[in-house]
């Protein structure tokens, strides 16, 4: 159905029906008229604002509209109808009784032959290209739009007999759609948009405008929908749809007619975008605000026409997560629940974004993103402000960007640029202080991480690796963790015996003066086998000492010796240290503290089982398990068969 609007001031001269009557003969008996018998020929019939249909009895015309072409300014269609009270094309459609003319340039009689036109009413439907099969059709039509008064005359005649005549003088009410601002509607609807939120579901890959009459709406939700509904598909244009987002100054303009409606569809109501339909689409962000939308909307259904106007309104926007975090290392380290909060500090450029879930009565509870250090698992993540929105190839990338997993039952810390890891991380600044976060890594030999979160973010006024970086608690122990962290063995030393021998060969090289350390643990009577009792020895030079790296300390002559074995194993050497020519090595991460305070001491030696171990090979190997060795207490005067040279006030009796 063509769409109409008004010209303005046209004044439009009629002349025809002066009389203002019109007549018609009903069928009669001529042998008989006037005659014996023949009924006499009934007077004609007079029209005031009436159809007469087929001789029938004369309809009333008690509504009266009219429309012009958009597309043409000069044609007029008139809708004239019994029922009353009709203001609307929409009304007339829907009553269905309506006889409607179409001319152009209503200002007289008709030229049928010459001139565009057409007549419809009940099965009567003539045009100038449709004219076979009527013996007569005669039509007049002026308007006078400045009073909206119509004078029509109709009179059509089939071949086979049919007749319609129809005369109407009266006011006949111009039919326009209402002009939208900030408004949304179904033909002659209009409503007022309170609300717009730009929403991106990334695994479904569509971007959704979700327009609302309600003012304040910032999420779409089943409890309150919205009124009109825009879908794009959110690779229907890469270069202006980033993160799922029409880009600042970005313009679409789609055409229904012509663009893949697979990727493009609307909705309000009753009324659902199909293909075939006509209409056009504009979606324009604000040059440098991307808060700001253009929508321009008018669609043309079978019977329905969808239009809408926002200009350059505010919107919200969110992206549909969520909120979940696992994080798993074995399948009896696991962590799996839905995130509350999302805590952000940002310094010098830089974003530290902190994530996980705190337990829920714990024994010690703590505020802000350190109470995140009272569940199993906590994850950072370091990104730069110019970076965000970028999605991040774990395997090619991660140097632009920090990951870090803390495990508080390991007290570990998985630290990305330190690991193989692979999968993604995204993070995306939505503004009004949201942000989407995204994470789908897995580390080898470490743990695997799957987070999802949108909103807003608390802010922190502290970097997070001081707050976050699990610190066990001091505890005497010999432990030998796996690359995954899980324990393989976790012994109590019971005491330390210490003892120094002035002449000592490391590892059949240099001979040198050392001390040495028996870890001995809980239920161990022999200090002197290495396989349940293992031992470190240090120069004299270094008996006190804090060393970050021991491969990097020059002067550092040590050895260390365990060869336990349970079935799997433990080390790859049973004897490391330096220098080493022929069976002991230094692992590439190891470390060593030891520190006296009057008769107190504490003592950490730390290695992970990696480096060039293998004699004779330059190729690093090893278990890459983890050693860690504490102890903080009195020492104890070594009691097994070696040489010892200390005096009993070395041990402070």
């Amino acid at each position: 159905m063509k769409q109409f609007y008004s010209t303005g001031l046209r004044l439009l001269s009629w002349t025809a029906l002066c009389a203002g009557v019109i007549t018609s003969s009903c069928k009669k008996d001529d042998s008989n008229n006037g005659g014996g018998g023949g009924e006499p020929t009934p007077p004609p019939v007079t029209l005031n604002d009436q159809i007469e249909y087929n001789g029938g009895d004369l309809i009333d015309i008690k509504s009266a509209v009219y429309a012009v072409d958009e597309e043409n300014a000069n044609l007029f269609t008139f809708y004239l109808s019994p029922t009353e009270g009709i203001k609307t094309v929409k009304e007339m459609e829907a009553a269905d009784d309506y006889l409607k003319v179409m001319v152009e340039e209503p200002a007289g009689t008709v030229d049928t032959k010459n001139q565009l036109f057409s007549i419809d009413y009940e099965d009567i439907s003539v045009s100038k290209t449709s004219m076979v099969g009527y013996a007569n059709v005669n039509l007049s039509v002026n308007l006078l739009e400045q009073t909206s008064h119509l004078v029509l005359y109709v009179d059509v005649k089939t071949e086979s007999g049919k007749t319609l005549l129809a005369r109407y003088n009266n006011t006949c009410t111009l039919y326009k759609l209402p002009t939208l601002n900030n408004q949304y509607g179904i033909d002659d609807q209009a409503t007022k948009i309170g609300s717009v939120v730009e929403y991106v579901d990334f695994a479904a890959g569509t971007t959704t405008y979700y327009v609302y009459e309600k003012e304040g709406v910032t999420a779409p939700s089943e409890e309150t929908p919205a009124g009109l509904t825009i879908r794009l598909a959110s690779d229907f244009d890469p270069k202006q749809i980033v993160n799922g987002r029409l880009v600042a100054d970005s313009k679409l303009e789609i055409d229904f007619s012509t663009d893949d409606m697979q990727k493009v569809s609307v909705q309000s109501g009753t009324f659902q975008s199909a293909p075939g339909m006509a209409g056009m689409l504009t979606l324009q962000k604000d040059r440098t605000d991307i808060s700001k939308l253009n929508v321009k909307l008018d669609i043309k259904g079978a019977d329905q026409r969808l239009r809408a106007n926002y200009n350059y309104g505010s919107i919200s926007a969110g992206y549909k997560s969520s909120d979940h975090l696992k994080v798993s290392v074995t399948d009896d380290a696991v962590m799996d629940g839905d995130l509350t909060e999302l805590f952000n500090y940002f310094q010098g450029g830089v974003h530290q974004f902190a994530f996980g879930i705190p337990a829920t009565d714990p024994e010690e509870p703590k505020e802000g993103v350190a109470a995140l250090t009272t569940g199993r698992y906590a994850v950072q993540i370091n990104v730069a402000e110019a970076n965000l929105g970028k999605t991040f190839d774990l395997a090619t990338n991660k140097d632009q960007l920090g990951l870090f997993v803390y495990d508080y039952e390991t007290y570990k810390t998985y630290d990305a640029s330190k690991m193989d890891v692979t999968g993604t991380v995204r993070v995306i600044d939505a503004g009004s202080n949201n942000y989407y976060l995204s994470v789908d890594a897995v580390f080898q030999d470490g743990p695997t991480v799957k987070a999802e979160w949108f909103g807003s973010v608390t802010a922190e006024n502290s970097a997070f690796a001081e707050i976050l970086t699990p610190v066990e608690p001091f505890r005497p122990k010999i432990q030998v963790c796996r690359p995954d962290g899980s324990t393989i063995i976790d012994w109590t030393i019971a005491n330390v015996q210490v003892r120094h021998e002035p002449n000592y060969s490391i590892g059949g090289g240099e001979k040198t003066s050392a001390y040495f350390f028996y870890f001995v643990k809980e239920g161990v009577s022999s200090v002197d086998s290495p396989i349940l009792t293992p031992f470190l020895a240090v120069n004299d030079d270094n008996l006190l000492c804090d060393i970050a790296n021991m491969k990097d300390k020059a002067d550092l002559k040590w050895q260390f010796k365990f060869t336990y074995q349970s079935g799997e194993k433990l080390l790859y050497a049973g004897e490391y240290g330096h220098p080493a020519p022929y069976t002991a090595r230094t692992p590439d991460e190891s470390s060593l503290s030891i520190q006296k305070d009057g008769t107190q001491w504490k003592i950490t030696f730390q290695m992970k089982d990696w480096g060039v171990l293998q004699y004779g090979s330059p190729n690093p190997t090893g278990t890459n398990n983890t050693l860690v060795i504490q102890w903080e207490g009195p020492l104890t005067k070594y009691s097994g068969y070696k040489t010892n040279d200390l005096e009993d006030s070395f041990y402070g009796n």
